[in-house]
């Protein structure tokens, strides 16, 4: 929601009947994926402090939001491994000035660790982050936003075959939604 007003108001981009109602349709199935996760009631983790938890997931779809939104208009001028070249390497310098500041150890950790970070940095961030920046050049803020959403569905599905994790009912019923809000929203 943040992308596509933001890109409309600072890109200029014109946002399409359908794009809009894929919007809508893709944040309905990812607000019935998050309440099958919560099941309905509050995690003990986020009943702690409710307000920070809701702040800080505004302020991170915010940043998503300016992230996406720069990434398009630079995208345009710049091709990709420049540009993820200096993302990746801004995002790591400031890891390494968080890890410095909060006192974490960079080392002393288990193989499966180091193992898990480095199965992260390659799938999640160099494949998938870098579609993401890939496709900013090509098309719309808004729509790559609306693509992330499928993030669920695509997290839910290894689950299943690598934790052997069943799905619930809403589970599945969002995912269905998001799907197809990014085909209503492809139809730009």
């Amino acid at each position: 929601i943040f992308v596509g007003v933001l890109s409309w108001i600072l890109l200029r981009e014109k946002l399409s009947r359908m794009l809009i109602i894929g919007l809508v349709i893709t944040v309905i199935g990812g607000a019935l994926i998050g309440f099958a996760d919560s099941q309905g009631m509050p995690s003990t983790a986020s009943a702690s402090d409710p307000l920070k938890g809701n702040v800080l997931a505004i302020a991170g779809a915010i940043a998503v939001a300016v992230y996406l939104l720069i990434g398009r208009s630079i995208r345009s001028k710049l091709s990709l491994i420049p540009y993820i070249f200096v993302c990746y390497g801004a995002a790591a310098i400031t890891l390494i000035i968080a890890v410095l500041v909060t006192g974490q150890n960079f080392f002393g950790y288990t193989t499966t660790a180091y193992v898990g970070i480095i199965f992260l940095a390659v799938f999640p961030q160099l494949i998938g982050h870098s579609s993401f920046n890939w496709a900013l050049r090509y098309l719309s803020a808004t729509y790559v936003s609306i693509t992330v959403l499928g993030e669920p569905i695509g997290s839910t599905i290894l689950a299943f075959f690598i934790f052997k994790q069943q799905p619930g009912e809403l589970t599945l019923i969002g995912g269905v939604i998001i799907l197809i809000g990014i085909l209503i929203a492809s139809k730009q």
